[in-house]
C-alpha cells in the first residue's frame, strides 16, 4: 500500500494504483500561486516506471510556502503507518520549521512504536515496560540513543515501580542487558553492556563498566575503566583502564590511566596518578598519589605512597608510608617503614621498622631494620645495619653494616663503616676508625672531642667541675665512698656506707697533709722527720704518725 499527498487535507492518502510502493515529490519549484495546475507529483507504478500526475487547481497556500520552496507548513499524519527512508525511496532533507514538531508515541513492551531505526536495528527510543506479569508498572523514563542501545524488556521482572527505570544510554549496545537496574547512565560503545540489576552507576567511555552485573554506585570515566567489574560497588575510576580488572572490590578510587588496573577484590584503595597501584590485586587500605606510586603492590595493605615512583616495587609489604619522589622505591616485602624525602629508604627491600626523614636518608638500606635517620644523607650508606639512630645532616653517613650506633649532630660519626655500639654526640666528629666499637664520644660544635669512653676508660679534655658546695663524687656500686667540698675543706669519706678506710698507694707530697690533724706545736708537717698527730686543738691523744723524707711522705699511719 502507498500514499499520495492530499493538498486539501494536508495528509497522505491511500493511492488506488495497485502495488504502488512509493511516492516522490519532484519539480516542487514549479509550484506557485499563479498557475497551480503546473504543480505535479511523480509516482512510481508497480511496473517500476515513473508517471507524472498533475495536481488539481486548489489553493495550496496552507500547505506550501508562498516562496515556492518545498517546506510544508501543515502537519503530516502517518497514522499507524511507517515513514520509510530506505535507499532509493527518499532523497533530500526532512526539515521541520521553527514552529513544527515531529511527534512519536512512547515506547512500551506491548507497543513498540515511536522508534527511529538504523536499517532494522533500533537507534533512538524511550522505553517503559508497562504493566508486567507481577502487576507492577515501572515508571520508565528511559532514554536510549545508539544502535541497539537499551532493550525492550527491562522492567519485566520489576517488583517496584523504580525498577528498570530512569536509565540513559548512549552508544552501541550500551545497557543492552539491563533488567531491573535503575538510575544508570552509560555513554560509550558497550558501556554497562552486561548490567542487569546494578543501579546508580555512571559509565563514560568505550567498554566502561562493561561486565558490571549487580554492582552499584560505581563511576567510570575513560575507555575500559572498571571494565571487568561485576558486583563491586562504590568504586570510582577515572582514566584509561583504571580499575580495569576489578571484579568484586569495593570503595576504591582510581584517577589516572591504568591506576589500580589489576585490582580484583581489594578494597578501600585510593590511587591518583598514571599507573599508581597498577598491580594491586587484593591489597586494601592503600593510598597512592603520584605516577607509578605503589605500582607493583599486589597484596600489601595499609601502605601510603606520595610522590613519583614512591613504593613502586612494593609487593606484599604492609604498613609503609612513603612521601617523596622514589621514597621506599625498591621496597618489596618490608613492613612498618616510614620514609619522607627524595629517595629516602630508596633501596630498602625487606628491611622493616625503619624511619627516614630527609633527602637521601637511609638511601642504601636494603635489609637493615629498626633504624632511624633524620636529616639529609643521614645513614645514607647503611645497607644491613640495624638499630642505628642518626640525627643531623650526613650523620653516620659512612656506616654500612654496623648496628646499635647513635649519632647526633651535623656530619658526625664519620668514618665508622662496620663498628657497632657507639654513641656520638656533637657535630663534625670525623676521621673515626671504621671498626670503632662501644665508644661514647662527647664533642663540641666544631668536632673537638671533650670526653670519650673507649669501653673501659674515660678520657677527658679540660676540668671536671662540681659547681655547688657539698656535691659529692660517689664511688662504689653502693655509693660506698665520696669526695666532696663543703665550702672550706675537701672531704674524703671512705665510710659513706660501711667502715672503709683511705689507702694511699704511692707517695704523698708533704705540702698540706690531713687538714684537721696538726702537729703538737700546731704547725703543718712539711719538713723531714717523724711526726705524731693529734685531734685538732689537742696536745695529747695521738691519732697517727707520719714520716717525711725529702718532702715525700714515706710512712703514714691509719687515720681514724
Amino acid at each position: 500500500m502507498a500514499y499520495s499527498f492530499n493538498p486539501f487535507t494536508g495528509n497522505l492518502d491511500k493511492v488506488s494504483v495497485e502495488d504502488l510502493s512509493l511516492l516522490k515529490l519532484q519539480d516542487l519549484s514549479d509550484v506557485d500561486n499563479t498557475d497551480k495546475s503546473t504543480s505535479k507529483i511523480l509516482q512510481v507504478r508497480a511496473d517500476g516506471k515513473h508517471e507524472y500526475v498533475t495536481l488539481p487547481n486548489p489553493d495550496l497556500t496552507p500547505y506550501w510556502k508562498s516562496d515556492g520552496s518545498s517546506t510544508a507548513t501543515g502537519d503530516w499524519d502517518l497514522g499507524d503507518n511507517d515513514f520509510s527512508a530506505a535507499d532509493g525511496d527518499f532523497s533530500g532533507d526532512l526539515t521541520v520549521g521553527g514552529n513544527g514538531n515531529i511527534r512519536v508515541p512512547s515506547t512500551t513492551f506491548a507497543e513498540q512504536y515511536g522508534i527511529i531505526y538504523k536499517g532494522t536495528i533500533p537507534f533512538i527510543h524511550d522505553f517503559s515496560y508497562g504493566l508486567n506479569a507481577d502487576g507492577i508498572t515501572p515508571v520508565g523514563q528511559n532514554t536510549f540513543v545508539g544502535v541497539d542501545a537499551g532493550n525492550f524488556t527491562m522492567g519485566s521482572t520489576a517488583t517496584t515501580s523504580s525498577h528498570g527505570s530512569y536509565n540513559t544510554a548512549m552508544g552501541y549496545q550500551s545497557l543492552l542487558s539491563n533488567t531491573t537496574g535503575a538510575y544508570n547512565n552509560a555513554m560509550g560503545v558497550y558501556s554497562l553492556y552486561y548490567n542487569t540489576t546494578g543501579y546508580n552507576n555512571n559509565a563514560m567511555g568505550v567498554y566502561s563498566l562493561r561486565y558490571n552485573t549487580t554492582g552499584y554506585y560505581n563511576n567510570a570515566m575513560g575507555a575500559y575503566s572498571l571494565y571487568t567489574n561485576t558486583t563491586g560497588s562504590n568504586n570510582n575510576a577515572m582514566g584509561y583502564a583504571s580499575l580495569y580488572a576489578n571484579t568484586t572490590g569495593t570503595n576504591n578510587n582510581a584517577m589516572g590511566a591504568s591506576s589500580l588496573r589489576y585490582n580484583t577484590t581489594g578494597y578501600y584503595n585510593n590511587a591518583m596518578g598514571v599507573a599508581s597501584l597498577r598491580s594491586n590485586t587484593t591489597g586494601y587500605n592503600n593510598n597512592a598519589m603520584g605516577v607509578y606510586s605503589l605500582y607493583s603492590n599486589t597484596t600489601g595493605y595499609n601502605n601510603n605512597a606520595m610522590g613519583y615512583g614512591s613504593l613502586s616495587y612494593n609487593t606484599t609489604g604492609s604498613n609503609n608510608n612513603a612521601m617523596g619522589v622514589y621514597s621506599l622505591r625498591y621496597n618489596t616485602t618490608g613492613s612498618n617503614n616510614n620514609a619522607m624525602g627524595y629517595q629516602s629508604l630508596y633501596s630498602n627491600t625487606t628491611g622493616y621498622n625503619n624511619n627516614a626523614m630527609g633527602f637521601y636518608s637511609l638511601r642504601s638500606n636494603t635489609t637493615g631494620y629498626n633504624n632511624n635517620a633524620m636529616g639529609y644523607g643521614s645513614l645514607s650508606s647503611n645497607t644491613t645495619g640495624s638499630n642505628n639512630n642518626a640525627m643531623g645532616v650526613n650523620s653516620l653517613y659512612d656506616l654500612e653494616d654496623g648496628s646499635s650506633n647513635t649519632g647526633v649532630g651535623y656530619n658526625t660519626g664519620r668514618g665508622i663503616t662496620y663498628g657497632s655500639g657507639n654513641t656520638i654526640l656533637g657535630a663534625s666528629v670525623t676521621g673515626l676508625g671504621a671498626g670503632l666499637t662501644n665508644n661514647i664520644i662527647l664533642a663540641n660544635g666544631t668536632g673537638a672531642i671533650k670526653a670519650q669512653h673507649d669501653g673501659t676508660d674515660w678520657s677527658l679534655t679540660g676540668n671536671v667541675k662540681l659547681i655547688a658546695d657539698n656535691q659529692k663524687l660517689l664511688f662504689g656500686a653502693g655509693d660506698d665512698a665520696s669526695i666532696s667540698y663543703d665550702g672550706t675543706d675537701l672531704n674524703i669519706n671512705p665510710k659513706e656506707v660501711g667502715t672503709g678506710i683511705v689507702d694511699v698507694l704511692g707517695n704523698i707530697k708533704a705540702v698540706e697533709v690531713l687538714g684537721k690533724h696538726k702537729t703538737a706545736d700546731g704547725t703543718s708537717a712539711v719538713s723531714d722527720g717523724t711526726y705524731n698527730f693529734y685531734n685538732d686543738g689537742a696536745t695529747s691523744g695521738q691519732v697517727t704518725s707520719m714520716t717525711i723524707k725529702d718532702g715525700i711522705v714515706t710512712s703514714l699511719g691509719q687515720v681514724p
